[in-house]
C-alpha cells in the first residue's frame, strides 16, 4: 500500500475514535472540561501564573493570551495530532491550553487546565475539539510541576 494509502487508513482509524474520545469528558473541577487540577496553598494566583507561564514555555508552548483568571498557552500539535484530528484543507493541528488561577479561601490558588485540539488556527474556520480525558496525564503533569515549584504535591 502506497503512503498516502496509509495515511487514509491511520486518519479513517482516528476519527472513528474522535467520538470516543470527545464524549469521556472529566467530571471534576468547576469548568466543563477540567483535565487536570492542582491546589497550591500559601502563594496567590499571580505567584502561581509566572510559574506556570515558565512551565509551560519550557515544554514548548507559546503564550497565546491572558486575563484575570485565564491564561491560554498554545504549540504545534504532533504528527499524530495532525493526523487524527487535522483537517483537510490544512495538515496542521495545535494544542490550545486553557489555564485558569483561582483565589482559594485557604489562602491559596487552585488551577484548573482545560485542553483543546485546533483547528484552522487563527483562521475564519478555527475550531477547538476537546481534549477526553483518556490524554489528561500530560496537562497533569504540567500542573503537578507548577506545584513541585512551590514545595507542593498534587491534591
Amino acid at each position: 500500500m502506497s503512503a498516502a494509502g496509509w495515511r487514509l487508513v491511520w486518519f479513517c482509524a482516528a476519527a472513528s475514535l474522535l467520538p470516543l474520545l470527545i464524549a469521556c469528558q472529566s467530571t471534576t473541577g468547576s469548568s466543563p472540561h477540567v483535565l487536570a487540577t492542582v491546589n497550591i496553598p500559601g502563594n496567590t494566583p499571580g505567584q502561581v501564573r509566572a510559574a506556570a507561564i515558565e512551565v509551560f514555555k519550557q515544554q514548548g508552548y507559546q503564550l497565546a493570551g491572558t486575563t484575570a483568571k485565564q491564561t491560554t498557552f498554545e504549540k504545534p500539535g504532533s504528527r499524530w495530532d495532525n493526523l487524527a484530528y487535522g483537517s483537510w484543507l490544512d495538515d496542521t493541528t495545535w494544542v490550545r491550553v486553557k489555564v485558569e488561577f483561582l483565589q482559594t479561601a485557604d489562602p491559596g490558588c487552585r488551577v484548573e487546565a482545560r485542553a483543546f485540539w485546533l483547528r484552522d488556527r487563527g483562521g475564519p474556520t478555527e475550531e477547538e475539539l476537546p481534549v477526553g480525558n483518556l490524554n489528561r496525564k500530560p496537562y497533569q503533569k504540567l500542573l503537578d510541576e507548577i506545584a513541585a515549584r512551590f514545595g507542593h504535591a498534587r491534591g
